[in-house]
């Protein structure tokens, strides 16, 4: 099983402290499995010294902050993962057999805990705008949400599927020009997790979909949000 690793700057304020994540989850996790970086151009001279496997892909016009990672997904192979670089394995990772999309773990209470205002906040606005004219089963009554820092679709079908109305969407939201009517992203780059993880789990509701996470399979340390600006990774993780 290879490793995917995905990274573009385009959407970063801080790059280097981002760089250095990565750099250092790839010496960790390089121990336990084979690891594939996807990044653009500008970014692969920080990485060529220490990855030995990338490849360049350059997308224009990014918007969401997962964009990237759902670009490579649609090429990547039926054995890879995709993981962020801001995770750090103890082991091998022990996949289960039986699912229909591995994620990391499951986050609660994202449409009623203060802290997740902005799920709320950016679901409500998208229903106003009709979002459900191009997508029947969006709406505001999940709670329980998917952490996509690893991502697995055990059928091509399926994340076709998946990856189709994600498009959709984009397009949707650019074409009514939503953005510039609200800041959206702009007022808060978290509210991109209701396009990518919240979509993800209406996805699997409405599909009946069976998700397995790799948290309950494995110990590992995921520095989820600006955790990863925090610690000392190479004293309290490898």
């Amino acid at each position: 099983m290879n490793l995917i690793y995905t990274f573009t700057s385009k959407l970063l304020k801080d790059n280097n402290k981002i760089f250095e994540v990565y750099l250092n989850s790839y010496k960790n996790n390089i121990r336990f499995h084979n690891i594939l970086l996807y990044t653009d151009s500008y970014s692969y001279p920080t990485f060529k010294n220490t990855f030995k496997n990338i490849e360049i892909l350059d997308i224009e016009n990014i918007l969401f902050t997962d964009e990237y990672k759902f670009a490579v997904l649609e090429k990547i192979g039926k054995d890879d993962l995709l993981i962020d670089g801001d995770i750090f394995l103890t082991h091998p990772l022990i996949i289960p057999d039986k699912y229909d999309i591995i994620c990391d773990t499951i986050v609660g209470n994202v449409m009623t805990e203060p802290f997740y205002t902005y799920y709320r906040n950016t679901v409500d606005i998208l229903l106003e705008n009709n979002i459900n004219d191009v997508v029947d089963f969006f709406s505001n009554n999940v709670n329980l949400v998917t952490n996509i820092g690893i991502l697995k679709f055990k059928n091509s079908e399926l994340e076709k599927k998946f990856l189709d109305y994600y498009w959709i969407i984009k397009n949707w939201y650019i074409k009514n020009n939503l953005e510039k009517k609200y800041a959206i992203i702009k007022n808060d780059y978290r509210s991109c997790a209701v396009f990518a993880q919240y979509f993800l789990s209406l996805f699997i509701k409405e599909h009946n979909l069976n998700v397995e996470c790799l948290s309950d399979y494995n110990k590992y340390n995921h520095l989820s949000g600006d955790i990863k600006f925090n610690v000392c990774y190479e004293k309290t993780l490898i």
